[in-house]
């Protein structure tokens, strides 16, 4: 047992709590998950999302969030107003939530970063982006924080595309294909973007007073996981441009977007994830997208998205 994390006394029970398949794995939550739709119980969950007690460093002062690793690989969160949390050595998640706490706040950081450190210690590849699907096939989207990675994606769906994943993109090789996996049915978007989508943010519920987002919900595949067939590396710039990369300069544009990158090196999976993301750059079609910052323009990272798709059908 660390000393920095305790689980809620007495043994663990499948038949109580929330029962998810997220990203391909059974999941056992002793607290809801937003966006997620519950199934019928595993007798064996291969993650367990447990209450419990968990001693993480308090943030700074003008810190909302603070991250530790400690030399067992541990993973301690301390989120100002929500609680305290752990990623364990064995890809526990321990939730040791403040009093009066928002639910969906915390179900968020659950589903987000912690869910990413414990996914790729499963050996997947855990990127920072979105998906939609077009005829039975994915296209991811990268890019920095605030590019409109998440506007992107409901964009696309409002012209017939399905949503795959949102925020935390989760890749597997089978074959001798990459594949990505299903995400719960949530798209986070500013009142911005929403307004520029012609949506009317009101009717939509907000994500809790950190995130100053709202709950859109998508319209989904069908499918729990879909091969991926390119990735878009989003950008601005004064004039749209749609640009190919080099294995090489694809292999840093993935490595740039890992969902952990800041503390991959403290958990020790730099160079495996390092492995991963030379394999994916070498197998998948990377292309820079560049589009004017302005959200009326929108349209345009739609158009320059469908060419990837339409010239990605003619290589099936």
């Amino acid at each position: 047992m660390s000393p920095h994390w305790e689980k809620q006394p007495g043994p663990a029970n499948t038949r109580t709590g929330f029962h998810f398949s997220l990203y391909g794995l059974n999941v056992h939550s002793d607290i809801p998950l937003p966006g997620c739709t519950e199934v019928l119980p595993s007798i064996d969950p291969e993650l367990w999302i447990r209450r419990g007690r968990v001693d993480a460093p308090e943030p700074d002062v003008a810190q909302q969030i603070r991250y530790t690793c400690r030399e067992t690989k541990e993973l301690l969160v301390n989120w100002r107003g929500y609680g305290r949390f752990a990623v364990t050595d064995n890809s526990e998640i321990i939730v040791d939530m403040e009093d009066g706490a928002d639910l969906t706040g915390a179900g968020l950081l659950v589903t987000g970063p912690l869910m990413a450190v414990a996914l790729q210690r499963h050996g997947h590849v855990v990127l920072h982006g979105g998906a939609v699907e077009t005829d039975g096939r994915a296209i991811l989207f990268l890019g920095s924080s605030g590019i409109g990675k998440s506007t992107t994606v409901a964009a696309m769906l409002r012209h017939g595309y399905k949503f795959v994943t949102d925020d935390l993109c989760v890749l597997n090789p089978r074959g001798n294909r990459w594949w990505i996996e299903r995400a719960p049915a949530l798209v986070k978007l500013k009142n911005e973007s929403l307004k520029a989508l012609g949506e009317d943010p009101e009717i939509y519920p907000e994500l809790g007073s950190s995130e100053r987002k709202r709950h859109y919900t998508p319209s989904m595949t069908n499918a729990d996981r879909l091969p991926l067939t390119a990735i878009a590396l989003l950008g601005w710039g004064a004039s749209p441009s749609l640009d190919r990369l080099s294995s090489g300069e694809a292999f840093f544009a993935l490595r740039g977007n890992s969902f952990t990158i800041h503390i991959n090196d403290k958990l020790g999976i730099n160079e495996e994830h390092f492995a991963q993301c030379g394999e994916v750059a070498r197998g998948i079609p990377v292309f820079r997208l560049t589009r004017p910052n302005d959200l009326e323009r929108l349209e345009i990272a739609v158009q320059l998205i469908q060419e990837i798709a339409s010239a990605q059908a003619g290589q099936h």
